[in-house]
């Protein structure tokens, strides 16, 4: 009959069944979750949860865009390291990004050992050698080669290409870490400030690194610095000038980024394009 509505079926042979199952009930949970914490100790209510993080804003919202920007031209040139390296062209930007924290992470770990050992890990310092790669990076071509494309994710009326509801539940999981970081002008775990965010602080206090056993916190030995990481962080906090408490807090932004492209990596590596 004319107008009548077609009878709602579920179609057990779609292969993005199970990606939509996954999705409807992963974001039903965390709503199932969120509801469920208003009546426990923490009390927690949505609009509470948003007026703390409007509150934040005016401090963490300038970090969080000094660190992001700085943290992308380290992964630019990270990766301009790597392509250097590697001496061939990457498969994807997603790949490149991975790639490019890889190398920014090297890069900085080099310069931290070399340039801190005589106190000159500065701004300027990492802007110099950023500048040498980022000219470098002229004469690598091709950077990026795509591969072909297959037809049948290209076309927009594919089914392969229609993923609805399931582009829902990353977003709601990405957005946890977002807002955390956006609600936190101090890292708001104990054990970070000694462990990740002293080591930082020394190296934009002093620009220098000068023996490898050099524990600035006097909680935590050696053995538990995470060098690459302090490196990075501090070639991130020398580049925009911040306290390393708080770069460390709007660096949750990038990373959430960074590993959100990394699961997207891996989905690609396992299951192919589609």
């Amino acid at each position: 009959m004319p107008g009548r509505r077609r009878p709602f079926r579920v179609d057990l042979s779609d292969a993005r069944l199970p990606a939509r199952v996954l999705a409807v009930a992963g974001v039903i949970t965390l709503m199932l979750g969120t509801i469920a914490l208003q009546a426990t100790a923490l009390d927690f209510t949505v609009l509470g949860g948003l007026a703390g993080v409007v509150s934040q804003l005016g401090s963490t919202v300038p970090a969080a865009v000094s660190i992001g920007l700085a943290a992308a031209l380290e992964i630019i040139c990270g990766a301009v390291l790597i392509r250097i390296i590697r001496r061939s062209a990457f498969s994807s930007l997603s790949e490149a990004a991975l790639f490019g924290l890889v190398g920014a992470v090297a890069k900085a770990t080099v310069l931290l050992l070399s340039l801190g050992a005589i106190g000159h890990f500065n701004g300027l310092s990492v802007a110099l050698v950023d500048v040498g790669l980022l000219v470098s990076a002229a004469f690598l071509r091709p950077f990026i080669q795509h591969p072909a494309v297959d037809p049948r994710i290209a076309d927009p009326t594919s089914p392969a290409s229609q993923l609805g509801i399931a582009w829902a539940l990353p977003v709601v999981i990405w957005a946890i870490p977002v807002t955390l970081q956006l609600a936190s002008p101090v890292v708001p775990f104990l054990d970070v400030l000694p462990n990740h965010v002293a080591p930082v602080e020394h190296i934009g206090a002093y620009a220098s690194w000068e023996r490898l056993a050099i524990s600035p916190s006097p909680i935590y030995g050696p053995s538990r610095l995470f060098l690459g990481y302090a490196a990075l962080l501090g070639s991130l906090t020398a580049l925009t000038g911040l306290p390393a408490v708080l770069a460390v807090a709007a660096f949750g932004l990038p990373l959430a980024i960074l590993l959100a492209l990394g699961g997207y990596h891996l989905c690609r590596v396992l299951g192919g394009p589609t």
